[in-house]
């Protein structure tokens, strides 16, 4: 072959993000997670007393799923698309102007809410809105280029198509009563997907797990498109389909997570004992669910139904998750400049497991004793289990506080 060089295609390198982008995410997850541990105390009667409706209820619910849940999850999908889907981010500037969006929106939508302002919850909706979008533009087309990871990129366009609905609900309903209630099933499609390779690889207990993570998006897609539209629009059949099809999907996780740990290669560290106490308190929900069908009217048992599933199960596997991937990543991008860190010669060593074990406690036992309370209807009972709940929250938030400073010196 004789004259012009035939020249190969460019190929996209799929690049960590900046740590700044992934990183602000997180800190933001963590200031929501110090409001939330102020303002549980103060709602905790309100919903022992069956007032699941009152403004600042629909507040604190927006904190901890809007505030901490996804600020951790879009954190993470930042981070995990180009390392676990092998693709790069399509614009990082896009990343940054979505975690703005988002922030400002869940601002909005907390104070329309607290202060029950329906302009604030307009402009909050639409503000979030945006931010899906923006990190939709990172995170979806990433399924259709992925070699590796598909199942997973199916999960998170589930779990994206999941969010729109819910928010188109939101739109629909602004100020109406049912709004918040699918909105805490919406971390599970992520957190199964993701968690699927993550939780996997800090167990160092690797397998084939496909046709079971086939099964449960199946069921969780079913309930998490029939369950809304069935409470929404008071459609009996949806509805207990749709019903049916989350427990089940809860079920099926539970039996993948006891695989995870049957077949895990290390010993739990504080993080992953987080994550081992997050499945316990999925069962917790799932129980919970299982009861509600016997007497669906009841807004307290509803109400100790959300509870235990945010704070058991969705919020302690996040707050597991995020103890591994913070550490490691700022010990990765800030060893040099960070002085403590390079002392420390190990991600795992960065926070106190002593702390991170106290919290570990405090955050389970006001995860189970808040619901009780509230089911039970003991406004004092529900006022101290959630001071013992923020008091786990406040000492995790001080393990990072003290990990930041100690790497300064």
């Amino acid at each position: 072959m004789t004259g012009a060089r035939r020249t190969l295609p460019q190929v996209a390198v799929a690049t960590p993000p900046p740590f700044r982008l992934p990183a602000e995410h997180f800190a933001a997850a963590l200031g929501w997670l110090a409001l939330l541990a102020l303002g549980l105390p103060l709602v905790a009667p309100l919903l022992a007393r069956g007032q699941v409706f009152d403004p600042g209820v629909f507040a604190l619910v927006h904190v901890a799923v809007l505030g901490v849940l996804a600020s951790t999850i879009f954190g993470a999908l930042l981070q995990f698309v180009p390392g676990g889907l092998e693709v790069p981010l399509r614009s990082v500037s896009i990343g940054h102007a979505g975690f703005w969006l988002h922030q400002s929106g869940v601002a909005f939508l907390v104070a329309g809410f607290w202060w029950w302002r329906g302009w604030l919850q307009l402009v909050g909706w639409s503000l979030v809105l945006l931010a899906v979008g923006a990190i939709s533009i990172n995170v979806l087309p990433a399924r259709r280029r992925s070699t590796h990871g598909k199942l997973v990129g199916l999960y998170l366009t589930v779990a994206h198509s999941a969010l729109g609905f819910a928010m188109a609900l939101g739109f629909a309903r602004i100020g109406s009563t049912l709004g918040w209630w699918p909105l805490d099933r919406l971390g599970l499609v992520p957190a199964v997907g993701v968690g699927s390779r993550m939780v996997p690889t800090f167990l160092l207990a690797q397998g084939d797990d496909r046709i079971r993570l086939r099964l449960i998006l199946a069921l969780a897609t079913v309930g998490l498109v029939l369950y809304p539209l069935g409470a929404t629009f008071r459609w009996p059949a949806p509805l207990w389909i749709g019903a049916g099809a989350l427990v089940a999907s809860g079920l099926a996780i539970l039996e993948l997570a006891a695989r995870w740990f049957g077949r895990k290669h290390r010993r739990l560290d504080p993080a992953l004992r987080h994550v081992a106490v997050a499945f316990v308190g999925l069962a917790a929900s799932v129980a919970w669910g299982i009861a509600l069908w016997n007497d669906p009217g009841n807004l307290r048992r509803w109400a100790a139904y959300v509870t235990v599933a945010t704070l058991g199960w969705l919020l302690m596997l996040v707050i597991g998750i995020l103890a591994k991937l913070l550490t490691h990543l700022s010990y990765l991008n800030l060893f040099r400049t960070m002085p403590g860190f390079a002392r420390a010669g190990n991600p795992n060593l960065l926070l106190r497991p002593d702390w991170m074990d106290g919290a570990l406690a405090l955050l389970a036992l006001g995860a189970v004793g808040l619901p009780v309370a509230i089911e039970r209807g003991h406004e004092q009972a529900a006022i101290a289990a959630a001071a013992v709940w923020s008091a786990g929250a406040a000492l995790t938030l001080a393990n990072y506080v003290r990990m930041f400073a100690r790497g300064r010196r």
